[in-house]
């Protein structure tokens, strides 16, 4: 019985280790004058890359973040980022790029310049990990 408690809270601590580690903002220059920022999540091994678009005005509040704090609320896509990580999945959740702090993400999102700041994204990702995006 001892074996097995031991067992449980050694795997409780290694499951709350990955859990509380903070997100890691990454900021990109995407366009002339223009950045693109992201939450970062990456599991020991990953299998996969996600890249996670909030709805709404799709903001993240990732520019009001100081370093270490979390996003602790948000969207489903959000709220459910560890778990991907747990399964394996490098996270991306992406903020608005800084030239469109005010909204109207519904028509960018179609944009060229929509395509090319993720594109950038992507490969960032890449680089970080050779896995499937």
């Amino acid at each position: 019985m001892r074996a097995v408690i031991a067992c449980v809270a050694s795997l409780s601590v290694l499951w709350l280790a990955t859990v509380a580690r903070a997100d890691e903002i990454v900021t990109l220059k995407t366009r002339e004058g223009v950045t693109q920022s992201f939450a970062l999540l990456v599991p020991d091994r990953p299998v996969a890359s996600v890249i996670l678009f909030p709805g709404g005005n799709g903001k993240t509040a990732l520019h009001i973040l100081k370093p270490g704090q979390m996003i602790r609320k948000g969207n489903f896509l959000v709220r459910i980022r560890y778990h991907l990580q747990r399964l394996g999945l490098m996270v991306a959740v992406v903020d608005v790029p800084s030239d469109q702090q005010t909204g109207g993400m519904i028509t960018f999102r179609h944009s060229d310049e929509h395509a090319r700041d993720i594109g950038i994204v992507v490969d960032f990702l890449k680089a970080k990990a050779p896995v499937p995006v």
